[in-house]
């Protein structure tokens, strides 16, 4: 694990740090004089879609807490200043990761701002959480005690996405026309592993014989699912498939985080991975266990 410091919008390390988490007895918070600005800047040190899908409520709630604030997101050429030398992982999945804050953070009304200079903040790693022997506190919670914020101040911190008018419009024409008696997505990523994952994705497909939506890395992975599929969704536009799967029945998957950000509009099935899934765990309808489908 690796402390930043940002200066001149480059990224430094500041320090390795060997034990996950800040101390519970001897905690650390954000400082009162960086509180006492009013201006936040939304950062991780990382990419991917779902690492930063997780943190979409932080800008609601940073602005009831501190309702005059202003809550900043770093641009996608802040971004790629200041992350690309980590890129090489987020590059094997996705053409222009530097595009990820965009895709989240669009049209929320609770940024007032992208963008492309900050200065002197200290970042820590997206795994950081205060609790290390209880995995299932979210990530998103964890990161706002250290801004000081109480645990009845972020009660409501599932993920949430607000859309442009043309993407709703663009999204419920398709939905219109290829299941307009309802649908589920499925996911399966690169990351999909047939061994560990299919078992429980085939039990959720089972269990809800609806049309689905889909989104698969290799074609042939359908193969190995009795599945109604009716429309591949890597033809239109990823904000317009994020608006389509909060309209969804279902989603349905491989742990990925395109599908982490939507269990607050409907039931995400989300096939674990042996290793710890816990760093982005989030509140709402996920459902990670093969016994709770």
């Amino acid at each position: 694990m690796i402390f930043f410091r940002n200066v001149n919008d480059s990224l430094y390390g500041v320090k390795e740090v060997d034990k996950l988490g800040f101390s519970n007895t001897n905690p650390s918070y954000i400082p009162d004089e960086y509180l006492e600005k009013q201006i936040f800047t939304v950062f991780r040190t990382c990419l991917g879609i779902g690492d930063w899908g997780v943190m979409s409520a932080m800008p609601r709630l940073l602005k009831e807490k501190y309702p005059d604030c202003v809550v900043q997101i770093p641009s996608e050429s802040l971004i790629k200043s200041l992350l690309e030398p980590y890129a090489s992982e987020w590059l094997k999945s996705w053409s222009n990761p530097y595009k990820t804050m965009e895709y989240i953070f669009r049209n929320n009304p609770y940024v007032d701002a992208f963008v492309d200079t900050i200065m002197d903040e200290v970042f820590h790693d997206h795994y950081r959480i205060y609790d290390t022997e209880n995995s299932e506190i979210p990530l998103l919670e964890q990161m706002l005690k250290f801004w000081q914020f109480k645990p009845e101040e972020y009660k409501d911190s599932s993920p949430e996405l607000y859309f442009t008018d043309e993407e709703k419009k663009v999204g419920d024409a398709i939905i219109k026309e290829k299941a307009p008696n309802g649908f589920g997505t499925l996911l399966l990523s690169n990351r999909f592993e047939e061994e560990r994952d299919k078992e429980f994705i085939k039990k959720v497909l089972d269990k809800n014989k609806i049309s689905y939506f889909y989104w698969v890395s290799n074609p042939s992975l359908l193969s190995l699912f009795d599945v109604d599929t009716v429309f591949d969704l890597r033809h239109i536009s990823i904000r317009v498939q994020m608006y389509i799967k909060t309209k969804a029945k279902l989603l349905v998957g491989n742990q990925c985080g395109a599908d982490i950000m939507f269990p607050r509009y409907t039931d995400v099935y989300m096939a674990p991975k042996t290793d710890n899934f816990s760093s982005n765990i989030v509140r709402g309808n996920l459902h990670i266990n093969i016994k709770d489908i």
